[in-house]
């Protein structure tokens, strides 16, 4: 819209684009190509696309800030006009989608530290402890609650096994016996930490072409609570718009249904 407007103010003069019009014309398309590739990220479909809104959202806001305070004029113009409209929906940050950031924490390449490290880039100390500590408030509310649905079931699933089957009885002892471990086994992790919290804790991984799923499939048996969580998180789409809508000029091309 703002290019639109400015090829316009060329058009009502005289002549020619000059040299300096058509340098303001590079400088433009260099500012807008980062836009466009971000689009590009956000519209992929045989890719999962949840992971990666974190990054180019402050990527953008970066940018933006970057372009606000440089030296060309019309460059200028047009990115304090976009931060005021990018501040307009991403500014509050208490209206944000949460799992937005906490899909970054299961990206085992970044983890927590990652959005620590982002957030004391933009905001103050005080402000930064503040969002980090929404960002796990909403993680381990995430996982308490799997974690209970995952121990309902897995009650239900030994109550079956358990009950009027003569074979089941004669096997009673082994029923018990695997039981009892298991018993054993919790009552000597009381106090200790959870696997979110064993996760947070252990080494990132350096793989930048990590392939996340593959990488949540195989560690199950390790974070398998957590996992469950990456599975379903990771299935939300950051963008929902056909990408070729994405830059018409067309107007509104779907209807309110």
């Amino acid at each position: 819209m703002y290019v639109d407007d400015h090829c316009l103010e060329l058009s009502e003069t005289a002549g020619h684009p000059s040299s300096e019009d058509w340098q303001n014309v590079k400088v433009f398309l260099k500012f807008l190509e980062i836009f466009y590739q971000t689009i590009l990220k956000f519209s992929e479909t045989s890719h999962i696309t949840s992971n990666s809104f974190f990054h180019e959202l402050f990527n953008l806001q970066s940018l933006i800030v970057q372009y606000s305070d440089g030296v060309d004029s019309s460059l200028t113009n047009m990115a304090k006009k976009m931060k005021l409209k990018f501040d307009k929906y991403w500014a509050d940050f208490e209206d944000m989608n949460m799992l937005l950031f906490v899909v970054v924490v299961l990206d085992p390449r970044y983890k927590m530290k990652y959005v620590k490290f982002l957030f004391s880039k933009f905001y103050s100390p005080l402000e930064g402890h503040g969002k980090s500590t929404k960002v796990m408030d909403t993680l381990s509310r995430m996982y308490n609650h799997y974690k209970d649905s995952i121990s309902g079931t897995s009650n239900e699933n030994i109550g079956d096994q358990t009950s009027v089957s003569q074979t089941d009885a004669m096997h009673s002892c082994d029923v018990w016996q695997s039981q009892w471990e298991k018993f054993l086994e919790d009552e000597n992790n009381i106090g200790n930490t959870t696997k979110l919290e064993k996760y947070l804790m252990d080494d990132m991984e350096k793989n930048k072409d990590l392939n996340i799923l593959a990488w949540w499939k195989v560690s199950y048996e390790r974070y398998p609570t957590v996992s469950k969580i990456a599975r379903n998180v990771l299935a939300i789409p950051t963008f929902t718009v056909a990408l070729e809508s994405t830059f018409s000029t067309g107007g509104r091309i779907l209807d309110c249904y």
